[in-house]
């Protein structure tokens, strides 16, 4: 509700002030003229202190809601990022990203000197609503060459970083929203993140185009949010509400993050939980029905998963045929989910209903590598080990097949490169596992525990056969940090 309600009211000061600005508003002039009154650059050069005074008092009470409703150009940018999210595989191509705080105030700071000082050209170059107004006016009536080349480079410097990156534009570079950050940060009402009922799935993180929550550490940076609220809709788990922060709510709100805190340190510390007393553990009736659903639900997804796995059937090549569940219960273990959906297994039992006899096999990646391994396009690589492992050494029986790669793994030791108080970065050799798997415990981390004598831990992925250099912390803080870099972008290959 409080999205569809925000969208509704930016569409109509959006298209209002486009009318407006086209000069094609006709009658609706009387109606929406005001509108130009309440934008906050306007009304400080004709120093309207009772609309300055409304936006701040706005900005303390609601947060930024004047970027996402008010502000043409901060709903033009909206409009931008909702059409690159329509694009394959880019609706949840967010992440959290530390504000760049020399770009950010410097320019605010540039602004704020050339306004005291005068400077009209320089004010209004960067001004959002004077730029959106430019960009428009040059449609239908274009002015000097110069004007022309502004307004041009203005849309595409504002498109571009829309397009990419939803809100940059606005959190990096517009001087009205740093102005309203000093503000906002501390709004009354504002969304929140419950740590106890948070999954960390990050879908609230994946959506914001301020890329301002940082689910890993659960904390939002008000000064950069919009009150888009597309977080609050797209969490399932109730773990985002909108609401007020100041008093106690506020207070509760702070102690159950810094419990969470310290409960996620000592965790990562000492590798087990900690009992953890005080008011957030206080449950009511509604929170224990909640978890009595998750365990129905729980339990009768694995029944129901138990129940396909003994249906579905594999073959091999000697006639035989047995259920998944039999398949991996020769080696006592209980198939995971998405077992028997891999190209490989069906493609064999294809072959095998249709009295084929397979002759060679072989799968290659294609497309991007994903972020925390190495794949390269067009390059052949073994199943996996959990799902496809146990199954085709049974489907496999009775064909002239080569030898498993993974029994023929490196005993090599890798090679330690550079190691300080914090991480190891290790060479390795091709043939080696870059962690232990289910059946193969030699490994890049098993090799290095050995040399260190400590504990290792990954911090990412080397296919099996390539050999590199690798990166690993010596404690589970600096891995969790080199994730959060890894998922931010900020560390490169």
């Amino acid at each position: 509700m409080l999205k569809k309600t925000r969208i509704a009211l930016a569409a109509i000061f959006f298209i209002a002030i486009s009318l407006l600005f086209l000069g094609i508003s006709g009658e609706l002039t009387k109606w929406f003229g005001w509108m130009p009154k309440f934008q906050f650059l306007p009304a400080v050069l004709a120093v309207n202190v009772g609309v300055i005074l409304l936006l701040i008092v706005v900005a303390l009470l609601f947060g930024r809601c004047y970027c996402s409703i008010v502000c043409p150009m901060g709903v033009y940018q909206d409009i931008v990022s909702w059409l690159s999210s329509k694009r394959k595989g880019k609706k949840m191509r967010f992440s959290y990203k530390k504000e760049i705080k020399w770009l950010r105030y410097g320019i605010w700071a540039l602004f704020v000197v050339a306004l005291i000082a005068g400077i009209q050209v320089f004010v209004a170059l960067l001004a959002p609503y004077s730029a959106y107004g430019r960009m428009l006016r040059t449609l239908v009536a274009p002015a000097s060459t110069g004007t022309i080349i502004i307004a041009i480079v203005t849309f595409l410097v504002v498109t571009i970083l829309a397009w990419i990156g939803g809100r940059t534009y606005c959190n990096s570079i517009c001087p009205v929203g740093t102005t309203l950050s000093f503000f906002s940060r501390f709004a009354m009402f504002r969304p929140m993140i419950d740590a106890d009922k948070c999954k960390g799935c990050r879908a609230c993180e994946k959506q914001c185009k301020a890329s301002c929550i940082d689910i890993a550490n659960k904390k939002i940076d008000y000064s950069r949010c919009v009150d888009c609220f597309n977080c609050v809709e797209n969490c399932k788990f109730g773990a985002l509400t909108y609401g007020k922060a100041w008093g106690k709510t506020a207070k509760a709100h702070s102690e159950s993050l810094d419990c969470h805190s310290e409960r996620s340190e000592e965790s990562r510390s000492f590798g087990k939980p900690q009992d953890d007393k005080g008011p957030q553990d206080d449950k009511g009736p509604q929170d224990d029905i909640c978890e009595a659903l998750e365990r129905e639900r729980h339990a009768l997804s694995v029944e129901l998963q138990d129940w396909i796995f003994s249906r579905y059937r594999v073959s091999n090549a000697r006639g035989e045929s047995l259920s998944i569940k039999e398949v991996f219960a020769r080696r006592g273990l209980v198939p995971p989910g998405g077992t028997g959906d891999c190209a490989a297994p069906k493609l064999l039992q294809y072959a095998y209903s249709h009295g084929l006899k397979p002759l060679a096999m072989g799968e290659f990646w294609y497309g991007a590598s994903p972020r925390r391994e190495v794949r390269t396009q067009g390059r052949f690589y073994p199943s996996c080990t959990g799902k496809c492992g146990p199954l085709l050494e049974f489907m496999l029986q009775g064909l002239d097949v080569e030898p498993n790669p993974l029994a023929q793994l490196s005993t090599r030791d890798p090679r330690i490169v550079f190691q300080d108080q914090y991480i190891i970065v290790a060479e390795k050799p091709s043939g080696m596992l870059a962690a232990p798997g289910r059946y193969v415990s030699h490994s890049m981390v098993s090799a290095l525990e050995k040399l260190t004598g400590a504990e290792v831990f990954s911090c990412h992925r080397l296919d099996m056969d390539t050999s590199g250099l690798m990166v690993f912390a010596k404690t589970a803080a600096v891995q969790a940090a080199l994730h959060r870099q890894f998922a931010a972008g900020e560390v490169r290959k």
